[in-house]
C-alpha cells in the first residue's frame, strides 16, 4: 500500500519537470536532461502505471481521499494563499489531476489488477498509458504561465 502512494508522489515530479521547462525556461540549473519531452511522459506514464498495478485495493481508498482532500482545498479557500496565483488559476492548473484520479478509479475498478476484470488486460494497461499520458499534456497545457520562485537566503 505505501508503495503506490509513495510512486504517486513521485509520479508528480515528471510534470513539474516538464511545467518547469515551460514556464521557467532560463532557471539556472546545475545540468540538462536531454530529450527531456519525451522522457518526462514516458516516466509519468510508468510512473501511472506502477501504481495501476498496486491494484484496486490500493486505488479504491488512496484516490478517494485525494479527492476529498482537493474538496477540502477548496472549501477552505478563505485561507488559501492567493497573493502570487489566484484561486482559479490553482483550480484551473489542477484540474488535470482531478480527472486523472477520476480515470485512475475508473480503469482500476474495471480493470484486471484487482478490479471487476471487464477491462482485461492488455486493454486495462493501454488504457491507463494512454490516460497517462493526455493527463500529462493537459498539465503541460494548463501549468502556470510563469513560474512563482523566491530565491531562498543564502545560508552563512
Amino acid at each position: 500500500m505505501v508503495s503506490g502512494a509513495l510512486c504517486l508522489s513521485y509520479a508528480l515530479a515528471p510534470i513539474a519537470c516538464g511545467a518547469l521547462r515551460i514556464n521557467a525556461p532560463d532557471l539556472p540549473r546545475p545540468f540538462r536532461v536531454r530529450g527531456l519531452k519525451i522522457i518526462s511522459p514516458l516516466t509519468f506514464i510508468i510512473a501511472s502505471l506502477i501504481v495501476y498495478w498496486s491494484g484496486w485495493s490500493v486505488i479504491c481508498w488512496l484516490f478517494p481521499i485525494e479527492l476529498l482532500l482537493f474538496v477540502a482545498y477548496i472549501l477552505a479557500s478563505k485561507k488559501v494563499p492567493t497573493q502570487h496565483v489566484s484561486l482559479q488559476q490553482q483550480i484551473k492548473s489542477t484540474l488535470w489531476l482531478v480527472a486523472y484520479y477520476i480515470l485512475t478509479l475508473i480503469i482500476s475498478y474495471l480493470g484486471s489488477f484487482g478490479g471487476k476484470g471487464i477491462l482485461t488486460s492488455p486493454w486495462d494497461v493501454v488504457a491507463m498509458g494512454l490516460v497517462a499520458l493526455l493527463c500529462y499534456y493537459w498539465a503541460m497545457k494548463t501549468c502556470l504561465p510563469k513560474a512563482n520562485i523566491t530565491e531562498a537566503p543564502d545560508a552563512d
